[in-house]
């Protein structure tokens, strides 16, 4: 290489390094602007009790109870945690990074948060490198803005996964973590095993174990890619590893741990219903599937067009896209027979999804001729203005509805300074919100019962007796001042 190739080199390396910081600068603007227009909501109000104290009535079985105490340290959220599963469900993982960002002022959450969702998507980028080798960080660039598109557009529910806090520590958090665990199933596909050091394999199984205790749908993906890639291993390259055997255990266990927690046994034994009942619930399931898994089509078309030319010289590429679309598929099933659905259980599928579109993109990236370059650049372009203008939209809304929640805020802290005992709030409408505002899809105020949720834990945070609904739906385009 001659000087002068050596200088162009290293000038090409040093304008990439500065797109990307550009670009995840940008990302993390956008996303600490919406993470600081999310205030605190339903659930995060409950869990700053602990769930380990106070009597609840059996009839009612709203935890944790009306006369629990506050959570003040993090000694307490070890003990809340043991209520937690005994009382409301098994994911103690997450839910402990709740009650310990709840100890704090929602500030330093949003900075957290934010970063969050930015090494999530480096780490999807990282995934990729196990199959694609880096080449460029301009290439870097494209790709995690790539990602940061494929997130914003086609994530169901992505307020309630990426910026609520109760959501975000289940949601993103989780499937982060999961990723990281995905980095070396991977490495354990290519390679056949995960790392030739002791310390590498004993961290997989630490995350194996997490990953299998933080969600169930973070444990059945990993459940499902781990076996695949054991299997593929032992018999069509005959490749045994110990390791990956124990870290498949690991993660199983972690699962049984949040499948059989007594709260968790004592819901499947109460929601028992007649058949009837069961394939009606079975019907809607599949309908909420449908209508949810519609925002995937444009991922999934990108991904039947980039495969005919990715699959063409690399066999590495095809197998680790059917894995990846075959775990999106499997993981997403046990939401049929779900007790309650909710668009944000699809959280780990879509980034499942947006991996696979991201190996298929980087894999034929190179090998563009210059029409070809010039097609996807316009695409690409076209792509970005469409995600711009769904970010001003999407923002818009994010900003009314903080203006909304926090004049209530305002309002219950006025009503507690002046001692009242029982207070009415409005709701808002969600005719017309964007999808990308956490209270989309969230019950802001019970309608009918002020001792039911999220109104009993109103009351309790500002030191009511009752907070019920007034009546009032105010519109986004009300003036919240």
């Amino acid at each position: 290489m001659t000087g002068a190739e050596s200088v162009f080199k290293d000038r090409e390396k040093a304008t990439g390094i500065v797109i990307l910081l550009v670009i995840l600068l940008f990302i993390g603007s956008i996303m600490l602007y919406c993470n600081s227009h999310t205030g605190l909501l339903v659930d995060d109000y409950a869990y700053m009790y602990d769930f380990s104290t106070g009597t609840c009535p059996d009839e009612r079985e709203i935890y944790p109870a009306a006369d629990s105490i506050p959570v003040t340290g993090v000694p307490q959220i070890l003990k809340s945690m043991e209520g937690h599963r005994m009382y409301q469900n098994g994911r103690v993982v997450s839910h402990f990074g709740v009650q310990f960002f709840l100890l704090f002022s929602k500030n330093i959450f949003n900075i957290c948060n934010t970063l969050m969702f930015v090494f999530q998507l480096i780490l999807i980028y990282i995934c990729s490198t196990v199959i694609i080798p880096h080449r460029s960080y301009k290439e870097t660039a494209v790709t995690v803005m790539l990602s940061f598109i494929c997130l914003w557009m086609f994530e169901p529910s992505f307020g309630e996964v990426n910026l609520w806090l109760d959501g975000s520590l289940n949601y993103l958090w989780t499937s982060t973590l999961c990723l990281g665990y995905v980095y070396f199933l991977l490495r354990l596909y290519r390679d056949g095993r995960f790392s030739d050091k002791a310390g590498a394999n004993i961290l997989c199984l630490v995350l194996a174990f997490l990953v299998g205790a933080s969600h169930e749908m973070c444990a059945v993906a990993a459940i499902v890619m781990s076996f695949l890639i054991i299997m593929y291993n032992t018999l069509f390259l005959k490749k045994r590893d110990l390791w990956s055997w124990i870290a498949l255990l690991f993660t199983a266990a972690g699962f049984l741990t949040v499948i059989l927690a007594p709260s968790e046994m004592r819901t499947r034994l109460m929601s028992a219903a007649t058949i009837h009942d069961k394939l009606t619930l079975l019907k809607w399931n599949y309908v909420m599937l449908a209508r949810s898994e519609f925002l995937f089509i444009p991922m999934l078309i990108s991904i039947l067009i980039l495969k005919r030319k990715a699959f063409k010289d690399n066999l590495r590429v095809k197998n680790v896209t059917i894995l990846l679309v075959f775990t999106f598929f499997i993981s997403s099933m046990p939401l049929l027979i779900a007790t309650y659905f909710a668009g944000r259980t699809l959280f780990f599928p879509t980034v499942l999804l947006c991996l696979c579109v991201n190996i298929l993109v980087r894999s034929v990236m190179s090998g563009w001729d210059n029409k070809t370059q010039k097609v996807m650049k316009a695409v690409f372009a076209l792509l970005s203005i469409i995600c711009v203008i769904s970010l001003v939209i999407g923002m818009n809304d994010i900003r009314k509805t903080y203006e909304f929640t926090t004049s209530v805020d305002e309002y219950l802290n006025d009503c507690a300074m002046a001692g009242y005992d029982e207070v009415f709030i409005p709701d808002i409408s969600r005719d017309g919100m964007d999808s990308h505002c956490a209270l989309k899809q969230l019950k802001y105020v019970d309608y009918y019962d002020p001792e039911s949720w999220p109104n009993i834990f109103y009351a309790k945070f500002y030191g009511f007796e009752s907070v019920s609904f007034s009546g009032q739906v105010l519109s986004l385009q009300d003036d919240f001042e």
